[in-house]
């Protein structure tokens, strides 16, 4: 199935998303806070804006109803997501300072360097020709739904200050069912290309993800300059 292809392509990269120390210290609660608050603001008032939006453009474009259907739905449901995730802000604030980890808050904050030039890749993707939108969009899911499948461990979520951010974050069971819905569509897109059309899908998404391994890694470290350019493959 085309969708082992590119398990197979993005292996090494998904491996190291997983295994990256972020989510090890969200688990045992020895993660600093404010590499949390990194990753929080930065997804919240700007990764996923521009995922719900790169959605919808490409749910647009689609010949298949019932893939615009499921797009315009996952675009619809993420750009509430990105709303409620405004609020959360402040009960992740309220958490750290029931465990004395209390800091600076703040609003809106500017675009990382990792952070705009995924906000970009999501943008210029979306606008594609639907198969290579809808590929190219779709590591942002997958790998969400293989890193909370790791947080939550069978069902048991991590205990002690972070678990209440790891509840939010980790999608519901219904999620899992788009996730699978989504992955039936990419397979469909596979078959309307041809081989090198399929390459070239595999190239797109191996550019999402590169982009969702960079993002975490800047909220790990920081950032103090642009991190090193990844082929745009569109």
């Amino acid at each position: 199935m085309f969708r082992d292809e590119l398990l197979e392509a993005a292996g090494p990269v998904l491996d190291e998303v997983r295994a990256h120390p972020f989510w090890a210290g969200l688990r045992s609660g020895a993660l600093a806070p404010e590499r949390l608050r990194r990753f929080t603001t930065q997804d919240t008032w700007h990764l996923v804006p521009a995922y719900a939006r790169a959605l919808a453009r490409a749910a647009s474009a689609a010949a298949v109803p019932t893939h615009g259907e499921l797009l315009a739905g996952a675009a619809s449901a993420t750009f509430v997501s990105a709303r409620r995730m405004i609020g959360e802000l402040d009960l992740l604030e309220g958490e750290l300072k029931e465990h004395r980890r209390a800091g600076a808050g703040g609003g809106e904050p500017t675009a990382a360097p990792a952070t705009a030039a995924h906000v970009a890749y999501l943008a210029e993707t979306g606008a594609q020709p639907f198969p290579v939108a809808a590929v190219g969009l779709l590591p942002m899911t997958w790998f969400h739904q293989f890193v909370c499948r790791d947080l939550v461990r069978g069902g048991v979520p991590p205990v002690g200050v972070y678990a209440g951010w790891v509840g939010r974050y980790c999608p519901e069971e219904g999620f899992h069912g788009y996730v699978s819905a989504y992955l039936d569509l990419v397979e469909d897109c596979a078959r309307s290309v041809s081989a090198r059309g399929r390459h070239g899908l595999i190239e797109q998404f191996m550019t999402g993800a590169h982009h969702e391994l960079r993002f975490v890694k800047a909220a790990w470290g920081g950032e103090t300059a642009a991190p090193a350019a990844v082929p745009r493959l569109l």
